[in-house]
């Protein structure tokens, strides 16, 4: 499900803060985030009638 997903998505972003890598948890949260956006926005979500 999108839920579990979400929350595999926020360990990988905080394991990669606690790791201290920079770069990898601002690619990880980028994509997460964008991939929102892109949900959100998408579309097939409004259907014209």
């Amino acid at each position: 499900t999108r839920p579990t997903a979400s929350v595999a998505e926020h360990v990988k972003i905080v394991e990669a803060v606690l790791a201290g890598d920079e770069a990898h948890a601002v690619d990880l949260m980028t994509e997460h985030l964008e991939a929102g956006k892109r949900r959100i926005l998408n579309p097939s979500r409004f259907p014209v009638s």
